[in-house]
């Protein structure tokens, strides 16, 4: 659903995944590195069903290895 104009609402399910991130991760900054990407259809980013992001003080391995146990998240 596009809010304003080149802007999209996340997608419930994504979400969904940021809050277990945030459980999981207390107190922890997020940063979004990318989120909604218009142009390329088959990209869940155009869908607003993805972004990348970073937490501030977790290490990107541990990161990764958390999201890959999230049933359904798929982590590039």
């Amino acid at each position: 659903m596009e809010v304003a104009r080149g802007a999209r609402a996340l997608h419930p399910r994504l979400l969904t995944l940021l809050q277990a991130i945030v459980e999981h991760f207390p107190g922890r900054t997020i940063e979004i590195v990318s989120g909604y990407r218009p142009g390329t259809s088959a990209s869940r980013h155009a869908h607003a069903r993805a972004l990348d992001l970073r937490l501030v003080g977790v290490g990107h391995e541990a990161l990764r290895d958390f999201a890959r146990r999230l049933p359904g998240a798929g982590v590039g």
